[in-house]
């Protein structure tokens, strides 16, 4: 999943595309108002996604995947030392 939803959140550009890189900037540079809500709108996309809620609950689903699934580490996972 892209962290950016173009044009919702932001823009993305080729990295060695200087034309495109500018263009996507001289967009923003003449729009402030885009600028605030692409910026509020990839803030609360980011705190939905990545929260302590949503990566607790992504965790937990995972665990309970591996329980059932009945899978065992193909490594000794304890430290090589004692606690």
């Amino acid at each position: 999943r892209d962290l950016v939803d173009v044009g919702l959140t932001g823009y993305l550009v080729p990295s060695k595309d200087p034309h495109a890189i500018a263009d996507a900037l001289g967009l923003l540079a003449e729009a402030p108002e885009l600028r605030l809500t692409q910026g509020a709108n990839a803030r609360a996309s980011m705190l939905h996604l990545y929260s302590t809620e949503a990566i607790t609950a992504q965790f937990l689903a995972l665990y309970e995947e591996t329980e059932q699934s009945g899978a065992q580490p193909s490594r000794d996972l304890r430290p090589p030392y004692p606690l």
